[in-house]
């Protein structure tokens, strides 16, 4: 299971919608708080994308692990934003919310399955 304090950094290149390669970084940091979610208790990761240094999205991710190590992504909370302002007032999703919303497995525990 991820610790509270685990901290990873991707730092790339992609390509915006009008096909401009600019430069990406991503900040996942592993939080003390968790969440149930549906019933399942979940841990709260913190990640943060940047584009050319500026921030992009910023999201609350909501994972879990079942007995056999299987990752769960159970929701999120995600906001985007412009120049250093907010956009959009943030959206979530979680198991259940919207109505019929289910969780995906985000990594096997055994990666030949």
């Amino acid at each position: 299971m991820l610790e509270p304090g685990t901290r990873y950094v991707w730092e790339g290149r992609a390509f915006e919608d009008e096909g401009e390669l600019i430069e990406r970084r991503v900040i996942f940091v592993v939080t003390d708080p968790t969440k149930t979610i549906g019933g399942v208790r979940a841990i709260v990761g913190w990640d943060r994308d940047f584009n050319d240094g500026v921030l992009g999205e910023s999201e609350l991710i909501f994972y879990a692990q079942d007995k056999v190590g299987d990752v769960w992504h159970l929701g999120e909370y995600v906001e985007h934003w412009d120049d250093g302002k907010e956009l959009d007032g943030g959206r979530y999703w979680g198991v259940g919310f919207p109505e019929g919303a289910q969780p995906g497995i985000q990594m096997y525990a055994d990666l030949r399955r």
